[in-house]
């Protein structure tokens, strides 16, 4: 008799029937084509950050590029305007020195040397007492200081040296013939500068001057001081004396009257070389260089060198001037000397130094006319970007006409400034990528169990076997997720202990809803008796 099978209700309760192999087929209920919440999630919050991180950088580096920039202008002016209030003091000085010899002058009613009864240098000797106070206040800053009387009368300090001072007076009283061309008797001191302690020797050349005591520049000096009241700046002139080599003189001439006529002209400078030295000391920038410029964008002083940059040659003719920005030594040589040089000042537009080259090239940077700092923007040199700035210098006196000009590479303002705003952006880039790994962390930590539950829910589609690790997510909706999975999975199971295995996955497939229906099919039935079925059962609990 054939062996009676098991009845329905005694399969194993464990799992989904593991006694039946697991299906391999494409199941299309346990898959789902779409993208990964995780994807979704991440690419938002990417997004996110790298829209907030770009336009937080963007924001940052062209509000400090603009800021940058707008100090890289702003310390360029300050510096044109600082130096140019100094170097209006520089010439200042003498210029006020000078208005006051005259203010002293007329105030105690001085004569004409050759008109004033006494002795030979009576006159001259009162000048030269009015003229030491201000030898003693500016020294070298002024090293040629001298008055000149019409009738050829002189009292002159001049800097032999940097440590020789010599005071020089003639009178036209003391001239032996009027009509020679030389000499008129003069009084020259040599002193120690500045203890002014009388040299034990005369140091300085004693050649004497023409028979009417004045040099040739002087005549023209005294023309052109009538003309301009109160007096003006001039042309520099190169000024040399035998016992050194010669320098260049910025002179000044002031109108010297009496209280009713005019009776000479005082004459002051500033050496170009002081002007150097004095464009050396201002603060500038590590690269920057200052330049002093004449109204023929000549060079007058600049900080690239130590001295101004000069070329000099030889002549045997006083009146020679190869072009605008040379002099002579003949207009203050004796008429004894037969040998002159001829002094150039550099160009602007020739000036071994690229970015006073490229600033020659903007008139406005050469020839500044507003009272305020002119800005130029940047100019590049040498591949390098400079910032320009000039200003025009004034005083008390007509000028012919003075400028500084400042080029300073823009790295020397924006190197700390660009480095700190370097390292704000690399922040702002570090805190970008910190926030996409932490942003990544923390969506793969909240993704790990939805992934598990979908794993889960994929395997109880197909009715395999699953295993419940027994823990659940912090996160209030994951955790409500994995608790209705848990229950499902617990229904589906019990249910596949009273419903056949293939009849649920039958039904899963169709993702619908089992009805209870009659429905006409073409069925073969098989009628067998089992032997002892019904004993089996009786024993079933």
């Amino acid at each position: 008799m054939a062996a009676t099978p098991p009845h329905p209700r005694s399969r194993p309760s464990s799992a989904y029937n593991q006694e039946v192999p697991t299906e391999t087929t494409n199941d299309t209920a346990g898959t789902t084509k779409g993208i990964s919440i995780a994807a979704v999630v991440g690419g938002i919050t990417a997004f996110v950050v790298l829209v907030v991180a770009s336009v937080t950088f963007a924001i940052t580096y062209t509000t400090s590029l603009a800021s940058v920039e707008d100090v890289g202008i702003k310390y360029a002016k300050s510096l044109v305007a600082t130096a140019r209030v100094r170097t209006e003091d520089l010439f200042n000085a003498p210029t006020q020195a000078m208005l006051g010899v005259r203010t002293a002058g007329r105030l105690r009613g001085v004569m004409l040397p050759k008109d004033e009864v006494g002795t030979d240098f009576a006159t001259t000797s009162r000048i030269r007492d009015m003229m030491l106070s201000t030898v003693l206040q500016l020294g070298t800053r002024m090293p040629l200081y001298s008055v000149v009387f019409l009738d050829g009368s002189q009292v002159v300090f001049r800097f032999f040296n940097a440590s020789i001072l010599v005071v020089h007076m003639s009178n036209a009283r003391t001239i032996r013939n009027p009509g020679d061309t030389c000499c008129a008797i003069t009084e020259t001191e040599d002193y120690h500068w500045p203890s002014l302690t009388p040299t034990a020797t005369p140091v300085s050349n004693r050649t004497a001057s023409r028979g009417d005591g004045r040099f040739p520049v002087v005549d023209g000096a005294i023309t052109i001081a009538y003309l301009s009241e109160p007096g003006l700046w001039t042309t520099p002139v190169y000024y040399e004396d035998g016992g050194h080599e010669g320098y260049f003189l910025i002179p000044a001439a002031v109108t010297f009257r009496n209280a009713t006529d005019p009776i000479g002209v005082i004459l002051g400078s500033v050496s170009i070389d002081e002007a150097a030295a004095f464009l050396q000391s201002l603060k500038l920038t590590a690269n920057s260089h200052m330049f002093l410029l004449d109204a023929a964008a000549n060079s007058v002083a600049a900080t690239t060198h130590p001295a101004p940059f000069v070329t000099r040659t030889t002549t045997t003719n006083p009146y020679e001037y190869p072009s605008n920005n040379c002099m002579n030594s003949g207009l203050f040589a004796a008429t004894d000397r037969t040998v002159f040089t001829v002094a150039c000042r550099t160009r602007a537009r020739d000036f071994p130094y690229a970015p006073l080259r490229a600033a020659a090239q903007h008139p406005a940077l050469i020839e500044p006319t507003a009272a305020e700092v002119f800005y130029n923007g940047t100019l590049e040199a040498d591949g390098e970007q400079f910032y320009a700035a000039a200003g025009k210098v004034s005083n008390g006196l007509r000028q012919f006409g003075l400028s500084l000009l400042l080029l300073m590479p823009q790295k020397d303002v924006l190197g700390d400034i660009v480095r700190s705003r370097n390292i704000v952006l690399g922040i702002v880039v570090a805190v970008l990528v910190v926030a996409v790994a932490v942003s990544s962390a923390i969506i793969a930590l909240v993704m790990r169990p939805l992934r598990q539950v979908a794993s889960k829910m994929r395997q109880t589609a197909r009715l395999n076997d699953t295993v419940d690790d027994g823990q659940t997510s912090r996160l209030r909706e994951v955790a409500q997720l994995q608790n209705s999975y848990r229950r499902m999975d617990v229904a589906i199971k019990n249910f596949t202990k009273y419903v056949p295995r293939d009849v649920v996955k039958d039904l899963m497939k169709t993702n619908q809803l089992c009805l209870i229906e009659m429905e006409k099919k073409t069925c073969t039935i098989l009628f067998v008796d089992i032997a002892g079925f019904t004993s089996m059962c009786e024993r079933v609990p």
